[in-house]
């Protein structure tokens, strides 16, 4: 049995990478609350801002990009990361919410920010076939849900080099959760000594 385990997971990763699913899966073995980022922005950041004051609360990861120009890795990665700021007030207020446990997931997750309450990994999916089907699992395929799973894909490759730089341990989802989700476990046990 593991022992020593974080009392706060933090798991980000692009959209249709399986950091919901994952999520879901942990809460079961660690019998802790999940929050999914994307209800704070629905249901406390949209309430607190219009959308002439933070136009980037009232859309996600997947077409921020949109605020800076074409479909490129550079707007993808702007994009990320003005979501980001503009949600960073909002995600530490909830992980204060929760003194004792937590699992908190979503796609703009700003690992910096979350470090020092608990451990963060990335949930990624990088076989692109795969992605693409988890990704159309619970959307329609047209041509801007397409262009929402391309800039998902550059999202997640930025995810991927910002985790390197920052030695943040990434989950490649191969479609097995009980095994992610060992490995986790397992990888939060030895960061936790």
């Amino acid at each position: 049995m593991l022992t020593n385990l974080p009392a706060k997971s933090f798991i980000f990763g692009a959209p249709g990478a399986g950091k919901t699913t994952f999520s879901w899966h942990l809460k079961h073995r660690l019998k802790s609350p999940v929050v999914e980022a994307d209800k704070l922005r629905v249901g406390i950041a949209q309430l607190d801002k219009t959308a002439q004051e933070d136009p980037l609360l009232y859309v996600g990861v997947r077409d921020a990009y949109q605020h800076f120009g074409d479909l490129t890795f550079a707007n993808v990665v702007k994009g990320l990361q003005a979501l980001r700021q503009s949600m960073a007030p909002y995600v530490l207020n909830e992980v204060q919410l929760y003194p004792d446990k937590l699992i908190l997931e979503g796609s703009f997750l700003a690992p910096e920010q979350l470090q020092p309450f608990g451990i963060v990994v990335l949930v990624a999916t990088e076989l692109e076939a795969q992605h693409e089907r988890q990704f159309f699992t619970s959307r329609a395929r047209n041509a801007v849900s397409m262009d929402w799973f391309r800039s998902s894909r550059l999202a997640q490759t930025y995810m991927l080099h910002e985790a390197h730089d920052q030695g943040i341990a990434v989950l490649n989802n191969t479609g097995d959760m009980p095994a992610l989700v060992d490995r986790f476990l397992r990888r939060a046990a030895i960061e936790q000594e």
